[in-house]
């Protein structure tokens, strides 16, 4: 009797230590889809710096952000916005311990850089139209903060059970 007991209770707690290991492989499942997601949303915002966001009119040359930035100080605040989100959301997404305010704090900055990109409309020179390559940047910021933004629910959703499990 003993050893059924004995072989019972070494069978609950080998079912709780493999539902525990299936967790964690979930989590780390997730955590990397938001990695991979983060790090190549990030890097078509970079290159899209390099789009035309002016068409010049007349064979003018046409405008992307880095020329933006040398036309005013709105286009030179764009690109510092992009630069510091290329460079925050893959090492928030590939930190070894994740941050929920940090990840909170990229859906606002995020959320700037969209908002951005209507102000710098406002440096476009005379006579030349607009291009998409602003209109994808801000659908590309856009999608950072919806990544951002599941990523700290996911956090927030997990707060609890690491209390409970001491960690």
């Amino acid at each position: 009797m003993a050893d059924t007991q004995d072989t019972q209770a070494a069978l609950r707690a080998l079912h709780a230590r493999v539902d525990e290991l299936e967790q964690r492989r979930r989590r780390s499942v997730g955590e990397l889809r938001f990695a991979i997601l983060g790090t190549a949303l990030t890097a078509a915002l970079v290159v899209l710096t390099a789009t035309t966001w002016v068409a010049g009119q007349d064979g003018a040359e046409p405008y992307t952000l880095w020329g933006l930035a040398q036309e005013g100080w709105q286009g030179f605040v764009m690109l510092t916005l992009v630069a510091g989100v290329a460079l925050t959301t893959p090492a928030l997404f590939l930190t070894d311990h994740p941050s929920r305010a940090g990840h909170l704090v990229m859906v606002w900055v995020t959320l700037l850089t969209a908002f951005w990109v209507i102000v710098v409309n406002t440096v476009v020179p005379d006579g030349a139209d607009e291009a998409p390559g602003r209109w994808v940047t801000l659908l590309t910021a856009l999608a950072i903060a919806a990544a951002h933004g599941f990523r700290a629910e996911e956090l927030n959703d997990r707060q609890p059970a690491l209390r409970s499990l001491g960690t």
